[in-house]
């Protein structure tokens, strides 16, 4: 009877399982692809459709993007990003972005680069 008694306690350790707990956190993220110094530039062209009342205009525009300096935004160190158009220099953006190895922050932005669409 005891040993009935073992097994039937026994039993139940049979059907359960210990599952080790998973995590999906990447050892190594890739932050280096985009090379964060100044006076680093990227050039690049942006294809923008534009439809009002069934007219479809379609502009082509080049920008570049400059790392201008280092800066300090509320305690924090930041780099100044500045987008100009090529085709319209009057419009341009600088956006303050922090590289950690978790992500590029933006942490401040001005400008008028994309009001150049609408002519």
């Amino acid at each position: 009877m005891k040993k009935l008694l073992l097994i039937l306690l026994c039993l139940p350790l049979l059907f359960t399982t210990c599952k080790k707990e998973e995590t999906n956190t990447p050892t190594e993220l890739i932050i280096d692809s985009y090379p964060i110094s100044i006076g680093n530039e990227w050039r690049y062209k942006k294809s923008i459709t534009h439809i009002v009342n069934n007219d479809t205009s379609l502009f082509n525009e080049s920008r570049v993007v400059t790392i201008e300096k280092d800066s300090i935004i509320n305690g924090i160190d930041v780099m100044k990003y500045r987008t100009t158009s090529i085709e319209y220099p009057q419009f341009y953006s600088a956006s303050f972005k922090r590289q950690t190895s978790q992500g590029i922050y933006t942490h401040a932005y001005i400008g008028t680069l994309d009001a150049s669409i609408h002519k």
